[in-house]
């Protein structure tokens, strides 16, 4: 199709994503896409991100169509998008599926190893080992050139430390202790170590204040946080999801009303007892940006919240999860896991070798075994996407049909929209015209109240035209001279 878009989906597992974006595809269809390839259920979590002409990530909305989004409507170049954790939850207990916990850790992995998730170098050896033992390395003598290969140490540790046996012998030191450690206890010791660091589930976005002072501001699922531009770990000011009131932009500004709440005592009721009353102060804090940051900035705080919200009305719902132990066990008898190679390295090429996933003519002659496999493997998820949606749409006739007919026992009559949706063969079924007597209309309360009104109406009308008959009638006697004078 002419107005159709090339995509690039980047995923989490170091493959990526080819398909043509029609220009009716919603954001949340893209979604749904993606979720499907990798058959996943709790995809409530994550989202598709591009990035902007000013380098930050912006998330697409699942309400707009994706060609209609602020950026890629400017972009007449192949659109390149990312597949990435949107929202974290408080731990991985939390997860219910084996394919989401996957998904998670190779997606913090790549956000330490590109230094996005800052550690300290203890940190980092630490969940250095526990990649290579997630990978099912054997400690021989191959594991300091694997360690080199591999990407799970962040650059800034390399760069902080001199030499490299800074960083080898404690990282394979820690790996030979994990002997005997299985995959899945790996990648929830991984998840879980991560799970501590202060910038864990935190967003950064690079923003100045009224002074033109640089600052970052994070935001996640506890609220929004100010950090200075050097030091991402210690933010210098959290204002919580709860004391938030409102949030504004405005072309080149990002601002919030927080309630800073205290205690008072009110004074015109000491005379009875003592009490206390929590007043708020509304205070506006402000930063800015570019437009299309702040408005960036802006519906991700939005997102935030209302992820914050679910989490709280489903709080109860959220503590009845699986055991640490089952979820472990069920990442090592994994058998499509997604991160069975991630990390094993082949010998002079790169780390991570990568799949395009892409949808060529059929028979075309530069299909590789692995693009036709990978063709069949998502013409296979869209099936399966269609079917869900085929059988929520059977659902919701369904519904409409049972409405029909309760309408029809109302009103005597099958409704037009039974007819239109009725299956082949299937016969109208037989209603009862309605007949309005004395005992049925009593026997309805609303039906017995309107005839009744109707009634008084019709009756004060006949009232109304017979007076203005008479009123008429006795203007005209009053005014024939060939009464006057009559008694």
């Amino acid at each position: 199709m002419a107005d159709a878009r090339k995509c690039c989906i980047y995923l989490p597992n170091e493959r990526k994503l080819e398909l043509n974006v029609q220009p009716k595809l919603l954001g949340r269809d893209l979604l749904d896409i993606v979720a499907d390839h990798f058959k996943l259920r709790e995809k409530e979590y994550f989202g598709i991100a591009y990035k902007s002409e000013g380098g930050h990530y912006s998330w697409l909305q699942n309400d707009k169509r994706v060609l209609d989004q602020y950026v890629l409507k400017k972009s007449t170049s192949r659109i390149d998008l990312l597949f990435a954790v949107k929202f974290f939850v408080e731990s991985v207990k939390l997860l219910k599926y084996v394919t989401t916990t996957e998904l998670y850790f190779l997606h913090v992995k790549s956000l330490v190893y590109k230094g996005q998730l800052e550690v300290d170098n203890d940190t980092a050896f630490r969940l250095a080992a526990y990649a290579l033992q997630v990978s099912k390395m054997t400690y021989d003598d191959t594991a300091l050139s694997q360690l080199k290969k591999a990407p799970v140490l962040p650059n800034k540790a390399l760069r902080d430390l001199p030499t490299e046996k800074w960083y080898v012998l404690p990282v394979l030191e820690l790996y030979k202790g994990l002997k005997g450690c299985t995959k899945g206890k790996a990648i929830i010791s991984y998840l879980t170590t991560i799970e501590a660091l202060p910038a864990y589930g935190i967003h950064y976005y690079k923003v100045k204040d009224k002074s033109g002072v640089t600052w970052w501001i994070g935001l996640s699922h506890k609220g929004i946080l100010q950090f200075e531009i050097q030091d991402k770990a210690n933010p210098v000011k959290t204002f919580l999801w709860r004391q938030l009131e409102n949030l504004y932009f405005r072309e080149k500004k990002f601002s919030i009303e927080v309630t800073e709440k205290h205690q008072q005592t009110t004074k015109e009721h000491l005379y009875v007892e003592a009490k206390r009353k929590l007043t708020g102060d509304l205070k506006i804090h402000a930063w800015y940006g570019t437009p299309s940051l702040i408005k960036s900035i802006w519906i991700m705080a939005i997102d935030q919240h209302h992820f914050y919200l679910e989490r709280k009305q489903n709080k109860t719902k959220l503590h009845t999860v699986n055991s640490i132990t089952n979820l472990s066990n069920d990442l090592t008898a994994n058998a499509n896991s997604l991160i069975n190679k991630i990390i094993l390295p082949r010998d002079d090429c790169c780390t991570c070798t990568t799949l395009k996933y892409t949808f060529r003519a059929s028979g075309s002659k530069d299909e590789t075994p692995e693009m036709r496999a990978a063709k069949r493997q998502m013409l296979d998820a869209l099936k399966t996407h269609k079917t869900d949606l085929e059988d929520r749409l059977y659902d919701k006739v369904q519904e409409l049909k049972q409405l029909c007919l309760r309408e029809a026992d109302l009103i005597g009559k099958l409704p037009q929209e039974y007819i239109r949706y009725m299956d082949a063969g299937e016969k109208q079924p037989k209603i009862k015209k309605r007949i309005v007597t004395a005992a049925s209309s009593s026997s309805s309360g609303f039906s017995s109240e309107a005839a009744d009104a109707s009634d008084e109406l019709t009756q004060l009308e006949t009232e109304f035209e017979l007076l203005t008959q008479i009123a008429s009638a006795a203007k005209k006697l009053a005014s024939d001279p060939n009464t006057r004078g009559r008694t």
